[in-house]
């Protein structure tokens, strides 16, 4: 994880830009970097060393063209493909470079719009060539990226407390790119099944599906494996996380995998992650939240978010906490966890809800199109705001385009059983104990704690000591509903008031009109024992 920062302007204060640019330094706190070309420009990276380890990792990269301009890149992100598009297009770039050095040299060999194409990885990248500024976003926009322009200055930044106080900002949209007109897409998760080659299309079959699932996942994790720096896995005890955390222990062979876990005391989470720990034999550490301690610091995970998101914020929660522990206790920097997979496979409990299956597989579009500013976003803050890198193998280019390509009902849930092909898929690999392969899914904010004794009941009660619920009639978008919705966004306000747009709509769950509350446990759906 990485922290980029572009800012030009005619009218530019170096010590003003310079304090917005240090407010995003947890992202890369090996080293920052600062390049003024101009008396306009300001170019800024602060650094997490994962690849390239050396001075040729190190950011801005210079390029100086054969007319004598000067071109800089800055990127935060991972091409996982950089080797193969090295040795095929023959660019010379040495094994210690970084990962992201094939920028350049693909973009000097076939453009802007075409490379992003190439790209296997995530990715927030700008530019800067002479007058020429571009920039673009991977396909889910699971490496962050924000953007402002004015006819008088431009500015790209990796988390909106870079740039808001200087100009206005918003979400640079993800799965495009900029060329100095405006964003233009390149991904489409609808389409992405009728992109050419799809040998998927050609599976006939559950057993052929089965056996595709399971290695392309296994490929997924294999690829992100790709590091430098020790690697650890989130391991919350769910189907996700479990599977990811049980492929990376077996191809790590005799070496142990750190997992991690958090939760309440005796929450649901940490009893099914210690059952998984057991079963893959991984090196586990639990960590125990305080609920004095979760009080005392909700603002400061809302600033680390920047969103109101009543979801976000409650799942942010836990793995802040987390993070934090492995930050201070550990070695680890690389982090893997499960994102993606309930919105790719149908996870969410509202998906036995569907009308029809095509329905059910608009609403996981209209789920991965919005990633970037829910679940996504939750992962990136919050590790990075302790100086970890996230790596998701279910946001895989490859797995997207294989769980696109699926029959729409051989996606939907089946059998009472929500991803009921990505459980039958990895039932006889052994990877997994039974009772964890087919438990019920349970919404990370839910699982840090029993239902009896549930945090979110907590959070509520005190939300209501602190606003007057007379004030839930000020706001137009995104207008809170509830007193836990008006602390939130009173408390965002104070941070970010001019970002109340940041967000199309609070998080949830569709098909479900009996409730407010994105909690999965307000659904009649929900149970405990509900089983295959």
């Amino acid at each position: 994880m990485c922290g980029i920062f572009y800012y030009r302007g005619k009218k530019i204060n170096s010590d003003i830009v310079k304090r917005n640019f240090d407010t995003i330094q947890h992202r890369g706190p090996d080293s920052s970097v600062i390049v003024e070309p101009d008396k306009q420009t300001f170019i800024g990276f602060h650094r997490l060393a994962i690849n390239g380890l050396n001075e040729n990792g190190e950011q801005p990269f210079k390029y100086e063209k054969e007319n004598g301009e000067i071109v800089y890149v800055i990127c935060n992100g991972e091409i996982y493909n950089w080797w193969q598009l090295n040795e095929r297009y023959k660019f010379g770039l040495e094994e210690d470079e970084s990962d992201c050095s094939i920028l350049y040299p693909l973009y000097e060999k076939f453009g802007l719009s075409k490379m992003v194409e190439m790209l296997d990885g995530v990715f927030a990248f700008v530019i800067i060539d002479g007058e020429k500024i571009m920039a673009a976003r991977d396909p889910i926009g699971v490496r962050p990226l924000f953007w402002g322009k004015t006819e008088k200055e431009i500015g790209f930044c990796s988390e909106a407390k870079g740039l808001c106080h200087m100009m206005r900002v918003q979400p640079f949209p993800a799965g495009s790119y900029y060329d100095g007109d405006y964003p233009k897409k390149f991904f489409e998760i609808d389409e992405w099944r009728n992109s050419s080659p799809n040998p998927f299309l050609s599976l006939v079959g559950e057993k052929a599906m089965h056996k595709a699932i399971v290695e392309t996942l296994i490929a997924a994790v294999k690829k992100r494996m790709l590091s430098e720096r020790p690697i650890g896995c989130l391991l919350s005890g769910g189907l996700d996380s479990s599977l990811v955390a049980s492929i990376l222990q077996r191809e790590m062979g005799d070496k142990k995998l750190n997992t991690y876990s958090i939760g309440f005391k005796d929450s649901p989470d940490l009893i099914a992650a210690r059952k998984v720990a057991e079963h893959i034999g991984s090196n586990h550490h639990e960590v125990e939240l305080d609920w004095k301690q979760v009080e005392g610091r909700i603002p400061e995970i809302i600033r680390c978010l920047e969103t109101y998101d009543t979801t976000t914020i409650r799942a942010s929660v836990g793995m802040f906490f987390v993070s934090e522990y492995i930050r201070k206790n550990s070695e680890d920097i690389v982090i893997f966890s499960g994102e993606g997979a309930d919105e790719l496979c149908q996870g969410y409990l509202y998906f036995h809800r569907q009308p029809s299956a095509m329905m059910g597989r608009l609403e996981s579009y209209r789920l991965m199109n919005n990633l970037y500013m829910y679940d996504v976003l939750r992962a990136d803050r919050t590790t990075a705001s302790h100086g970890l890198e996230l790596r998701v193998p279910f946001l895989d280019k490859n797995f997207m385009k294989l769980m696109v390509s699926l029959p729409d009902d051989k996606v939907a849930p089946r059998k009472n059983v929500e991803k009921y092909i990505l459980r039958k898929a990895f039932a006889k690999t052994g990877l997994l104990p039974e009772e964890i392969l087919w438990r019920t899914k349970e919404a990370f904010s839910d699982g840090v704690s029993s239902e009896k004794k549930n945090w979110i009941e907590k959070i509520k009660k005190m939300a209501k000591s602190y606003v007057d619920k007379s004030e839930l009639d000020m706001y137009n978008h995104c207008a809170p509903r509830t007193e836990e919705e008006l602390y939130y966004r009173k408390i965002f306000d104070a941070f970010f008031s001019e970002g109340e747009e940041w967000i199309p709509a609070f998080w949830m769950p569709k098909w479900s009109p009996e409730t407010i509350d994105p909690s999965a446990r307000t659904l009649n759906i929900y149970s405990k024992e509900k089983s295959v």
